[in-house]
């Protein structure tokens, strides 16, 4: 079952992206932007995730994947909760 689970929650960079591009001449209307500074922030999106694996692939090998994994999970609900308040 978790691995049903774990692969299920690897399609949420793929989805994100895709929820993402449609926002983008939102996000350049409501900062009053270049349509170059708002793909921008795509870019600085993609390096993120990049630069999560890089640095959460090797403790996962460490400690086993569901350990991180629900760390993140935690992580995501209370950000996507306290985003939600404000």
């Amino acid at each position: 079952m978790f691995i049903i689970i774990l692969g299920a929650l690897t399609a949420i960079g793929a989805l994100s992206i895709d929820m993402f591009l449609p926002g983008l001449p939102q996000i350049q209307s409501d900062f009053n932007t270049t349509t170059s500074n708002a793909q921008l922030t795509l870019s600085f999106f993609m390096i993120g995730l990049a630069l999560g694996n890089l640095f959460v692939g090797p403790i996962s090998d460490a400690i086993g994947r569901k350990l991180p994994l629900m760390i993140a999970m935690l992580l995501f609900y209370i950000s996507q909760y306290w985003y939600y308040l404000y």
